[in-house]
């Protein structure tokens, strides 16, 4: 699944959040669950989980983004154009965490937030998805394992809160155009 417009020599953060949105939610709609959102967390807008639905997975990039190695530097003459570009590309690795929260019915046992997050967990290292994230110039590496936090919801309900990591691979470019010489003009030894 190519998203038409991301662009693959300069993928933003946004980018990214929109890919991961659309894998997921056709993903998980595909292994069978329904009645889900997909957000992202930390919001300026938003506070509080909607009354219905209230199963959420929740997409967070961690603070922080690795840059490999140094820059890639090529030099490339346009013959449509007749210009000369440099081009700069840097790796880089960041980390996202998704989470989810399914707040428990004793009456609807279906299935629990820690199940909705393994599935999240197994689709994104699936070959459909792997092979989407390459079209859309990303990589993905190895995913932690699901950590089932609990904690003491607003309602007092007990809950948990399973989570994991992973990182994605991406490349950030700058190109822009070098003068170049087209002639040489001779002069003398004092420039007569």
């Amino acid at each position: 699944m190519k998203i038409k417009n991301i662009d693959t020599t300069n993928i933003s953060d946004n980018d990214i959040f929109s890919l991961l949105k659309i894998i997921l939610n056709e993903g998980l709609t595909l292994m069978g669950y329904s009645n889900f959102q997909t957000w992202q967390s930390y919001q300026p807008t938003r506070q509080g989980l909607p009354d219905d639905p209230s199963t959420i997975i929740f997409v967070q990039k961690i603070p922080g983004d690795h840059a490999y190695g140094m820059p890639s530097k090529k030099d490339t003459w346009d013959e449509d154009e007749e210009k000369m570009f440099h081009t700069e590309t840097q790796k880089y690795q960041s980390t996202f965490q998704i989470s989810g929260l399914q707040i428990q019915d004793p009456e609807d046992i279906s299935f629990t937030a820690s199940d909705l997050v393994n599935s999240a967990k197994l689709l994104l290292y699936s070959d459909r998805t792997i092979y989407s994230l390459y079209e859309n110039g990303l990589g993905i590496l190895k995913p932690s394992d699901v950590q089932n936090i609990p904690f003491i919801d607003d309602k007092d309900r007990n809950e948990f809160n399973p989570v994991f990591t992973f990182d994605l691979t991406y490349n950030r470019t700058f190109k822009y155009e070098i003068p170049v010489i087209s002639g040489i003009q001779q002069q003398g030894v004092y420039g007569f």
